[in-house]
């Protein structure tokens, strides 16, 4: 758990790794990012600033923490510099931010061939990004995600330049209200259809959805879209009927993040799970992994219905 006092620079992170060359596996944790209150400032679940090194975030429960002071951002996991990074398996909430001009990110990734996969992203509740890329970055892979906004200026997928990603593909999008995927900084159009991702990156489109009542009827994307009369919304209104009572809109899912809600399957472990009965175009949304054999609470993943996000659905789905 991070910890901050008030300033300028201050900062806060639960986990920085800083060694070069390195090998680093953070596996199975609860990782918050502390809170602050200072303005510029910044709170961090996980930090990555090491040249060289290759880091592995797998089945983890991460919150990038909280910030009150103008112009502040927090992050779930950032990637200032690194060898390689994986996240996968893991439920991460990007942050909470206070006034106009701050932001908050559920994973950055600053250069590096980062791999983001099986992973529950949510934005958090205010103006906020699921993944965002740097220039620098390449040979992104995105798969098997649920990347969740809080609807209040939200982005889906951010790559300041069009050439950062080389898979993007089986990820559903839920109260994603600003775009799903931008990368208009070097001359690409923000995307806020599924159609028009599906043009951009067209290798298995069928599996891609958008939960978003919203754009499905403004945009006839019936194709790919499941209308949820409960979003777009706050997250407060959404989310619950996304993930069920695993979800706290108490305290923005915090709860349901850390400890067991005994909810949406029982899970020993905290972590939001998709809400029954789950959707088949859900259910299914995901694909096989190499190398990725369970979910974020260690469940097995099916190979003939593999399941989007950080956990694997039991039992059947509902059309």
């Amino acid at each position: 758990y991070g910890t901050d006092s008030q300033g300028v620079a201050s900062a806060s992170e639960g986990i920085v790794v800083g060694i070069p060359n390195g090998t680093v596996d953070i596996v199975g944790c609860e990782i918050r990012g502390g809170s602050g209150t200072g303005t510029q400032t910044v709170s961090v679940g996980v930090r990555v600033n090491a040249t060289g090194t290759k880091v592995q975030v797998i089945a983890d429960r991460i919150y990038g923490g909280a910030r009150s002071g103008a112009s502040s951002v927090t992050y779930g996991v950032l990637a200032e510099n690194v060898g390689s990074i994986s996240v996968v398996d893991s439920f991460v909430h990007g942050g909470t931010i206070g006034p106009t001009g701050s932001t908050s990110v559920a994973v950055q990734v600053v250069g590096a061939q980062p791999a983001i996969v099986f992973d529950t992203l949510y934005t958090g509740p205010g103006s906020g990004t699921g993944i965002a890329l740097s220039p620098a970055t390449t040979g992104a892979i995105i798969t098997g995600d649920l990347i969740v906004g809080g609807h209040a200026g939200n982005y889906g997928v951010f790559a300041t330049t069009c050439t950062s990603i080389a898979t993007l593909d089986h990820t559903v999008f839920a109260n994603i209200d600003t775009a799903l995927y931008d990368c208009s900084g070097t001359g690409g159009v923000p995307i806020t259809t599924m159609s028009g991702l599906v043009a951009q990156f067209p290798s298995a489109a069928s599996d891609r959805v958008v939960e978003n009542t919203t754009a499905c009827v403004a945009s006839l994307d019936t194709s790919y879209c499941i209308p949820d009369p409960s979003c777009p919304a706050p997250s407060t209104t959404c989310l619950p009927s996304l993930f069920g009572a695993s979800w706290t809109p108490g305290d923005d899912g915090l709860a349901g993040l850390f400890h067991p809600s005994g909810a949406d399957g029982g899970a020993s472990l905290g972590g939001w799970t998709l809400a029954p009965p789950v959707p088949c175009a859900l259910a299914k949304g995901g694909a096989p992994v190499t190398g990725i054999a369970t979910d974020g609470f260690g469940a097995t993943r099916s190979v003939t219905t593999p399941t989007v996000g950080a956990a694997e659905v039991t039992g059947s789905c509902s059309p």
